[in-house]
């Protein structure tokens, strides 16, 4: 089967207003075609159960980034991964928790974070106006806002990927620049863009990184309980 065939089997689950399923739909349906490897279970079919997505990233030019929705009967989550990933493959996983378990079963676990998805509340966002901020594009040629001072980029905001419905933000302040409120600028100001896009910002943060949280509380992100395991591990031989 073609990958867009693949793609519109699979579009039954995952739902593109729920901001749980954002991140998987971008790598499942909108990575470009010449990074992504879709293996659908039963292969095949027109309406497949699950499936494993592999897509090539800039987290790791050596490591796919691994999204996936496995069936419901547990032996045939084990069967895809089986026909997805080779024995001794290193991968990278951004997928729900309840997958840790086989998981850890079958692969030897290098480094795990558990990360927060945080959308923004339009009722708590208030535009934050800087005159420094200035719009440019990104490497993927979405949106960008920047700082700079004295010709370099002391704070910038851009889009990692988006959606038909979301998008979501990255934030980078240099260590000179920590507590002026740059960050929080940035990310005001791309908050700005991205709704007027007709979009909703997400903002995904590693569960124990404090003074990222901090910063998007600040702009009126609010965390709405979904969380993610991102999980770097090379699965065992059989």
């Amino acid at each position: 089967m073609s990958l867009p065939n693949q793609r519109r089997s699979i579009q039954h689950l995952l739902d593109p207003r729920e901001a749980v399923d954002a991140q998987s739909r971008y790598y499942a349906f909108q990575h470009p075609d010449n990074r992504t490897t879709l293996i659908t279970y039963p292969a095949g079919q027109t309406r497949p159960t699950g499936y494993l997505c592999l897509s090539r990233t800039g987290y790791d030019l050596f490591c796919p980034l691994v999204t996936m929705r496995l069936p419901d009967e547990i032996n045939d989550g084990y069967g895809l991964i089986n026909q997805a990933i080779p024995a001794e493959s290193t991968v990278i996983f951004s997928t729900p928790p309840q997958y840790n378990p086989l998981i850890g079963a079958l692969f030897d676990i290098d480094s795990q974070q558990t990360m927060r998805t945080l959308v923004l509340d339009r009722g708590r966002y208030e535009p934050l106006i800087n005159i420094y901020v200035v719009r440019s594009a990104g490497p993927n040629g979405l949106a960008r806002a920047v700082i700079r001072k004295n010709g370099s980029a002391v704070a910038s905001a851009g889009i990692n990927w988006e959606t038909g419905g979301f998008a979501e933000i990255n934030v980078e302040t240099s260590a000179a620049a920590r507590g002026q409120g740059y960050g929080k600028s940035v990310v005001s100001a791309l908050c700005h863009w991205i709704m007027e896009s007709g979009k909703k910002p997400i903002y995904m943060v590693a569960d124990d990184n404090n003074a990222s949280l901090q910063l998007a509380e600040q702009v009126g992100f609010v965390d709405i309980g979904i969380r993610t395991s991102f999980i770097r591990a090379t699965r065992r031989a059989s």
